[in-house]
């Protein structure tokens, strides 16, 4: 294929995403989230399996990817691309019990009365910063 590929053109057609004319038929889009994939395309670029290819025009510079010198080494079975990666510690479940659903109401009922606070007080620096800035005379904004 002698199609230009971009970074970002890259990584959408390996997910399956994107022009169908990009898109390999055999390749399984991966479960990665796209950060990771942009992690292993930096980390093919600094191998040099991938390398840059500068397009300038009057307005932009882009950013092409091509092969590198060392991507023919990816067609022997032997060779072995190694890459660190922190393994997420975080999860993400949530249990509720009856007592949390009862507490909602009162929880939402705090944040709406912290929001209107927080939005008074913004306001209120907003109106001193530009007062100072501006020298202009302090007016008190009414309340709907």
């Amino acid at each position: 294929m002698n199609e230009k590929l971009t970074p970002l053109k890259l990584i959408d057609s390996w997910m399956g995403k994107g022009a169908a004319k990009l898109r390999v038929a055999g390749v399984v889009p991966p479960t990665l989230p796209r950060e990771d994939l942009e992690k292993i395309i930096a980390h093919f670029l600094l191998q040099q399996y991938l390398k840059e290819d500068y397009s300038f025009t009057a307005y932009a510079t882009i950013s092409y990817l091509k092969t590198g010198p060392k991507a023919n080494l990816l067609n022997n079975e032997a060779h072995v691309v190694t890459m660190q990666v922190k393994k997420s510690t975080q999860t993400s479940f949530r249990i509720e019990s009856s007592q949390t659903c009862h507490s909602e109401g009162i929880d939402k009922k705090r944040k709406e009365k912290n929001l209107g606070n927080f939005q008074k007080k913004s306001a209120d620096m907003l109106q001193q910063s530009d007062s100072k800035n501006s020298g202009a005379k302090k007016r008190k904004i009414d309340d709907a």
